[in-house]
């Protein structure tokens, strides 16, 4: 024990005692090797940080790179150590067994003009550098290293986390290796980088000859996480610069290939998960001098592999595929191509298979064909269209797609896409953001041509309708990717229901629509549609409305509606329609309607139409058979509200078998007429013109003949319900048994005496009352006809003529009762 005392003592004291020699030595040696300074702020020798070696700690380090243009340092590091063999210092020998550099980094450089800041030995005078050199463990503890070549587009940083290294240096031949990890912070290659954050462990042998400016890259292995890629090659500058390098991996996944993308792409694929074995083989070879790019060529191949997703619920199994990458002869964006044939694979264990080939990557052109069965939720994920969302069914493809990408941007380039092939839909079903109904089991077979489909036995449900199309869909390509484009659609439509409550308000309707519980529309046309359409409906819904046995033409461009032909059973009848909607103005809709009725129920009319908005003649009140033509115009606004002031109509009405049931004003006049008969009307035919205008319905002269009298009425009804009609009555049938009591007001009634009635004021509030207006009429009329029949009485000799007279202001009061 006190002898190893003794030696350590005394290797202490050596130790101490050389110390000024072996820092004079250090520096000595360093600038004669050196071409550049190097700073040292404290250097310092210890015996038993790593006994029985002597520690050489160099304190923060800088060395000036060879390029004085160059403002960064080449090396920066806080601490150096080496380690010098004890008893060849005791011996009189300086000789470094280790070197570590700890927390550090170190800045390569190569200027525009080919000048390299790294080359810091000094040359001898035949040029080379001089002596020999070698390190043959150095360590590197948390030291990042950045190369960057402006001119050449490169720019690569590296950081060592724990790395091993060796230097040999013979002459102007530098021998290094590398063995350990590191972590790759970026490989920029013009305005793409590659290895953006991916942890490597590296192991490298380079052998580069400094009077050639000559790489070698012998085989090196770069592993990025589970894949092993296998690197070698040269690479030389001088007066020309040259690249042959070869790039393998037998045992890749799809992911580790994702990773060796430019980020840009790398960002959307780094989700998907992979297994399997991926192969490929990367050839880089040519001249790089004066901006040049070398040939590029990239095989791979990949069996029995998967790619998942985990946003879907979907797997890609059983993937296999060969392709080639190349830049092509121009060596550049635009001559490349990538292929890929063929590619297969499943999806819910059923098949898929297609091809691909991208060309001209500075401006993407696209040959591809896929074919097989996929789930429509499964694409919806995937393509994320606007507002849809919760897809289901099946979607069979086999389609061909020829064309460049970015003519599918430019409204007058995109018809020199080229689509083919065809779509079948199964059971799809899906809903629509912002709308209750359900979108369920669209089926139906899509024929690509171009920019058109052809249409084949489409069905589907939405809500409560249903319908079943064929035709053509042309222009779609351009309607789904650009404003302002129009779909054109040529199609015959056949639907059992459809039930336009619930698609134009887009809520689902109860079957027992109340009128308190109107969904609140908001209509519209787009003008995008340009629609040509033969539709037959079985049944037709549209608030109170229901029709049945629906047929016509249906036209729609820039957002008018033109119906043709349109017949629709409904109320009991039949209607026939011809009409345009407009609404081409966002404020309101205009609609232009001729219209024929048969046979429709007056009371269903009143009932569809919910009474007119007035309570004072109601559908309860009404029976009977509508026989009409009508001429209408009408404005609604966008939630199809009615505007009253604007409606115009002009209508020949006929009714058959018409009835009128407990209607106020003729139970008023009960105190003449028997109640009962009041409360019953019946009528035989009523023919009339009817006109609508000004918010007024004129209703001229007509003969009512009823089973209590035969009446003649005319007058006007507004839309707030103010009424002024005129009736002319018989007498001798009105007063019935209480002739007796009226006999001293009405003379000669048997010659067909009339009382002349006004009911006037509103439908809350009004007055019935005798018409002097209408006797003095009357009596003007009785006397021309009179001195007419006088006339003819003198010719006749005296032929006496009976007349009856009344007294101007004499009218009836009737009771309220």
């Amino acid at each position: 024990m006190l002898a190893l005392f003794m030696i350590v003592g005394v290797a202490a004291t050596l130790v101490w005692y050389n110390q000024d020699k072996v820092v004079a030595y250090f520096i000595r040696e360093a600038n004669k090797s050196l071409s550049s300074p190097v700073e040292v702020k404290k250097i310092s020798l210890s015996l038993f940080d790593r006994f029985p070696e002597v520690s050489l700690t160099l304190e923060d380090v800088l060395i000036q790179g060879a390029d004085p243009r160059t403002e960064k340092p080449l090396a920066k590091v806080d601490r150096i150590y080496g380690l010098l063999n004890l008893w060849k210092l005791i011996q009189g020998e300086m000789v470094i067994d280790q070197v570590m550099l700890k927390e550090g980094e170190v800045y390569l450089h190569r200027a525009p003009d080919g000048t390299e800041n790294y080359l810091i030995f000094k040359k001898t005078e035949g040029g080379a550098s001089g002596g020999a050199f070698r390190l043959s463990d150095i360590g590197l503890d948390r030291i990042s290293v950045t190369y960057l070549d402006p001119a050449g587009g490169q720019n690569h940083r590296l950081f060592a986390e724990q790395a091993a290294a060796e230097l040999d240096i013979n002459g102007s031949e530098y021998r290094i290796a590398t063995n350990g990890h590191w972590l790759c912070s970026g490989i920029g290659v013009d305005q793409d980088t590659f290895f953006i954050e991916k942890p490597l462990r590296l192991t490298a042998n380079l052998v580069y000859e400094d009077s050639l400016k000559h790489l070698q890259i012998l085989p090196s292995d770069i592993q990025v996480n589970d894949a092993m890629f296998t690197v070698n090659g040269t690479y030389e500058w001088g007066s020309l610069d040259l690249i042959n390098i070869r790039a393998e991996a037998t045992n890749s996944t799809l992911k580790a290939l994702f990773s060796l993308l430019p980020q840009r792409t790398y960002e959307q694929l780094k989700a998907y998960e992979s297994e399997g074995n991926v192969k490929f083989v990367a050839l880089i070879e040519g001249d790089m001098s004066g901006g040049k790019t070398p040939k590029v060529n990239v095989d791979f191949s990949a069996e029995n592999t998967s790619l998942f997703h985990p946003e879907y619920s979907k797997r890609i199994e059983n993937m296999a595929f060969e392709g080639h990458f190349t830049n092509g002869a121009g060596r550049n964006n635009k001559s490349s191509v990538l292929k890929i044939n063929p590619l297969k694979g499943t999806v819910d264990n059923e098949p898929f298979s297609g091809w691909m080939e991208l060309s001209n990557l500075d401006d993407y052109y696209l040959k591809c064909h896929l074919e097989g069965l996929f789930d429509a939720g499964q694409l919806v994920n995937t393509f994320k269209p606007k507002r849809m969302h919760h897809a289901k069914g099946d979607v069979r493809l086999d389609v061909d797609f020829d064309g460049r990408l970015a003519d599918m941007e430019e409204i007058q380039r995109v018809n020199r896409v080229k689509l083919s092939g065809d779509v079948r839909l199964k059971d799809v079903g899906f809903r629509l953001e912002g709308s209750e109904l359900p979108f369920e089991k669209f089926t139906g077979h899509f024929l690509f041509n171009k920019h058109d489909i052809a249409v084949s036995d489409f069905t589907g449900g939405i809500g409560s309708s249903n319908f079943e199309l064929n035709g053509f869909f042309k222009n779609i390509i351009s309607f789904l990717l650009f404003d302002n484009q129009s779909l054109r659609i040529e199609a015959d439509m056949v639907s059992d229901m459809l039930d336009l409550n619930e698609l134009l308000s887009g809520h689902l309707v109860q079957d027992d629509y109340q009128a308190s519980d109107k969904p609140k529309y908001h209509f519209e046309i787009s003008p995008k549609l340009d629609l040509d359409i033969n539709c037959e409906v079985g049944n037709l819904k549209v608030r109170r409305f229901h029709g049945q046995q629906i047929k016509g033409g249906l036209r729609v461009r820039n957002s008018r509606a033109t119906l043709t032909n349109g017949q629709v059973k409904a109320a009991g009848g039949t209607m026939r329609l011809n009409g345009t909607v407009d609404a081409r103005r966002p404020q309101y809709v205009v609609v232009d309607t001729d219209a024929r009725f048969d046979r429709i129920d007056i009371d269903s009319i009143f009932y569809i139409f919910e009474n007119f908005n007035q309570d004072w003649l109601v559908d309860k009140n009404l029976k009977g058979q509508l026989y009409a033509t009508a001429l209408s115009h009408m404005v609604f606004d966008s939630e199809l509200h009615f505007n009253q002031q604007a409606f115009e109509s002009q209508v020949r009405a006929r009714i058959r078998n018409g009835e009128l049931n407990d209607f106020e004003p003729m139970q008023r006049l009960s105190a003449f007429v028997e109640e009962e008969s009041l409360s019953n009307l019946r009528f035989s035919d009523i023919e009339n013109d009817i006109f609508i205008n000004n918010q007024t319905i004129h209703i001229p002269s007509m003969e009512v003949r009823s089973n209590v009298s035969t009446l003649t009425i005319d007058g006007t009804h507004t839309f707030d319900q103010h009424i002024d009609y005129h009736v002319k009555v018989p007498l001798r049938r009105i007063l019935g048994g209480r002739r007796q009591q009226y006999r001293q007001t009405v003379a000669n009634e048997q010659r067909g005496s009339h009382l002349f009635l006004f009911i006037r004021g509103t439908t809350s509030d009004y007055r019935i009352g005798y018409d002097t207006e209408a006797v003095e009429e009357k009596i003007k009329k009785d006397i021309r006809r009179e001195g007419e029949e006088l006339k003819a009485a003198f010719k006749n000799k005296g032929r006496e003529k009976e007349s009856v007279e009344l007294e101007e202001e004499e009218f009836f009061e009737w009771d309220d009762q």
